[in-house]
């Protein structure tokens, strides 16, 4: 059974466009800078939104919840993450919403591991001709 390529976890490596004066310590993260997540918690036992600390290739050490933060697996580089995929994709699938909104992207690669919610990939993989399929989820009907 395959994984998934960029969930944040400790060991992953992350991207980010740049941080000004950022968290406690408030730190500035030039950009585009990439790092290595050395831990992750919850702040809180009633949080589902754990913190993820990051070792920066600048040598900095900050904090940050995954909004932050872009995980590019285990590649030293952004483009060579999105090379890795245009280089190993074998089909993906899209969820559209009822109303056309974006719901879902998964990239499958020829391993069995996958990479989600990678919508800026979609031009990429349609340009290389990589089969992608489009599930347009229905409007539930009203409760009355």
């Amino acid at each position: 059974m395959g994984k998934c390529i960029n969930r944040l976890d400790v060991g992953s490596r992350v991207w980010v466009v740049g941080l000004y004066q950022h968290g406690y310590n408030k730190i500035t993260i030039p950009s585009p800078t990439c790092g290595t997540i050395v831990a992750k918690w919850n702040e809180f036992s009633s949080m589902d939104n754990p913190l993820h600390r990051v070792k920066w290739d600048t040598g900095q050490e900050s904090v940050h919840y995954f909004q932050d933060l872009y995980c590019i697996g285990q590649c030293r580089t952004k483009s060579e993450f999105e090379d890795s995929i245009l280089r190993e994709a074998e089909r993906a699938k899209q969820t559209i919403g009822p109303n056309g909104g974006k719901r879902g992207l998964r990239i499958f690669m020829q391993n069995g591991d996958w990479v989600d919610d990678l919508y800026s990939m979609l031009p990429q993989l349609k340009e290389k001709g990589i089969p992608i399929e489009t599930e347009q989820l229905e409007r539930r009907p009203s409760l009355k």
